[in-house]
């Protein structure tokens, strides 16, 4: 899976130049921050499954920015089920759309 969120990554980064795994401080926006965790189960090699619960948070400056929503939306959810979340954050001067979803693979 390692690989795979590298090329996540890399998916993220086509939008803005600005992707981090994770958060970095004092970042000016537009940014992306994702987040991710996992868990295995099942019993044998034969029926191991990863679940990967993960999030991406754009950060804009003031306002919304549809055209970045619609690229993280066409380019790197087009084929993941998720939940789209959207706050003002009045102590920074931000908005944050946050997007959560889980996916599972076949290890």
């Amino acid at each position: 899976m390692q690989a795979s969120l590298e090329a996540f990554g890399r998916t993220l980064a086509e939008i803005t130049s600005s992707v981090f795994h994770y958060w970095r401080p004092k970042m000016q926006p537009p940014f992306i921050c994702w987040l991710s965790s996992e868990k295995q189960r099942g019993s044998d090699d034969r029926n191991r499954i990863k679940e990967i619960s993960a999030s991406i948070e754009l950060y804009t400056d003031r306002k919304e920015v549809p055209a970045l929503e619609e690229l993280i939306e066409t380019k790197v959810l087009f084929d993941i089920p998720f939940q789209k979340y959207q706050e003002r954050i009045r102590e920074e001067n931000m908005v944050q759309t946050a997007y959560q979803f889980v996916t599972t693979e076949k290890i």
